[in-house]
């Protein structure tokens, strides 16, 4: 018999808000859409999901096909067409990608140096990393306040766990 007791719940949680991601180019060098984007400073709404798919047998019991990964992820859209967002988007992301969340105080790969602010309501980082062939994705402008924004949902499935790294 396993026992586990969570004391002290309230100061060991490690909080990791999703404050970027991190797009590896899946396709072969040279390629149109060969290109690794990084973006940073993400919306604190953004989300993401890791749900089962099972399927009942004929025996009664249930089997586990995999799991599906959901992201939802707001970026803000400021001065769209001068950081070419929308080629990075639509062109690039048609091509064969894989994925990491950078989640809390963790850090993307940067050339140019860049380091992100300070992370607020943060207490750990790691990062997320899936890398999948059956990843898709949807693209929406959606207005708030007084500004709009893109919403970049991530579609997945990974057979087991064990396939994203943490």
């Amino acid at each position: 018999m396993i026992e586990i007791i969570l004391q002290n719940f309230a100061g060991e949680v490690a909080l990791m808000p999703i404050r970027g991601i991190q797009f590896f180019s899946q396709v072969e060098w040279g390629d149109p859409y060969d290109a690794n984007i990084i973006i940073h400073n993400l919306e604190a709404e953004s989300s993401f999901r890791l749900s089962p798919i099972t399927r009942n047998t004929h025996l009664g019991t249930i089997k586990r096909l995999g799991y599906r990964f959901e992201a939802t992820l707001y970026i803000p859209y400021n001065k769209l067409y001068d950081n070419n967002l929308d080629f990075i988007l639509e062109e690039v992301l048609k091509g064969r990608y894989s994925l990491s969340l950078i989640l809390g105080t963790s850090r993307g790969w940067t050339e140019n140096g860049y380091t992100p602010p300070k992370a607020i309501n943060s207490t750990y980082g790691t990062r997320m990393s899936i890398s999948s062939f059956s990843m898709n994705h949807s693209i929406e402008i959606e207005s708030v306040e007084f500004r709009p924004r893109v919403v970049l949902r991530l579609f997945g499935f990974v057979k087991r766990l064990s396939e994203i790294v943490f």
